[in-house]
């Protein structure tokens, strides 16, 4: 035989894989019925030979340890006495024990994408596990578009597929509209300067790169070709590529507002709330400084008042 398989590892994959991948090797070795011709007057003579190179390619290949559990599994009988679909059948029997249904659609109902996970990753572990719920192939397909619509986990997704017409969306609409989604988010999420180090909070106004904020004019020539190019930063989060509301990121909270619409790197309150503590500080040494000062007068006055004749009053 010119084509070699590896070895069965349970570990790996399942039986009825081991097995999918062996009858496409009997596809390149002529050794499928298919090859035999139903006129052949010596047709049921060719397939009994092929059924006998079928079970040698099997047991050939399959490696000392699925071997010996196959040993195990036709005794009292010898492997050559058993036919080839009897020994699959019974190896499916023993490595692929029958599965809970329920519990297989549990998990399959359970399963979301995670951080950092790819679609295409997410959408090939929702088939596998399809595979053992055992739903129908009129079913399969819906059943699986609506597993993605409910963990695709990114909400502006969610809510653009739920708001796509039942009959417009099939499986291929909704596996197309995620990809796409996925993929300009990969294409555009990050802008940079490698030039120029500024950062430029923007918010829902869009400023136009360039222009001032108004926090300050900036002195020298403002109309060099570096100034309207810079960094843009989000005004919510703090990170760079894209506006406050484009803003993704889900954990945010200001140690100066007390609230977690945005974070404290961004707080426009941090120079206020500085600038207020200031203020307070220098009421303060003033009140001090007014109390001290009332407080020796009066003391002058009455040592005064003690060595005059006359009622002195201090005012």
């Amino acid at each position: 035989m010119k084509t070699k398989i590896e070895h069965y590892d349970p570990e790996k994959e399942s039986f009825a894989d081991y097995e999918e991948r062996l009858k496409f090797i009997f596809i390149s070795e002529d050794l499928h019925d298919a090859s035999v011709k139903d006129d052949d007057v010596l047709a049921a003579e060719k397939r009994a030979t092929l059924a006998q190179k079928r079970r040698a390619v099997l047991l050939g290949n399959c490696g000392t340890r699925c071997f010996g559990v196959l040993k195990n599994l036709v005794s009292p009988k010898k492997l050559e006495e058993c036919s080839y679909d009897d020994i699959v059948t019974a190896a499916k029997v023993y490595f692929q024990p029958v599965k809970n249904t329920i519990r297989c659609r549990y998990e399959f109902s359970k399963r979301m994408r995670k951080n950092g996970e790819t679609f295409e990753a997410y959408l090939n572990d929702l088939k596998k596990l399809a595979a053992d719920c055992g739903f129908t192939q009129d079913v399969l397909l819906e059943r699986i578009r609506d597993q993605i619509v409910c963990g695709v986990n990114e909400q502006e997704l969610i809510r653009k597929l739920i708001g796509t017409k039942d009959t417009e969306l099939t499986y291929e609409k909704c596996v197309e509209t995620v990809q796409t989604y996925f993929a300009a988010r990969r294409d555009g999420v990050v802008i940079k300067d490698a030039d120029r180090s500024e950062k430029v909070y923007f918010s829902e106004d869009k400023r136009k790169p360039g222009t001032n904020s108004g926090r300050g004019k900036q002195s020298g020539n403002t109309s060099s070709p570096q100034s309207s190019e810079r960094q843009v930063i989000c005004y919510k989060c703090g990170l760079s590529g894209h506006y406050k509301a484009k803003c993704y990121v889900k954990k945010l909270y200001c140690e100066n507002c007390k609230v977690n619409s945005h974070n404290t790197t961004v707080c426009r309150r941090k120079s206020k709330s500085s600038s207020v503590s200031q203020v307070n500080s220098d009421a303060n040494v003033f009140e001090q400084t007014d109390s001290l000062y009332f407080s020796k007068m009066e003391t002058v006055c009455e040592t005064t008042s003690r060595n005059l004749s006359k009622p002195y009053y201090c005012t």
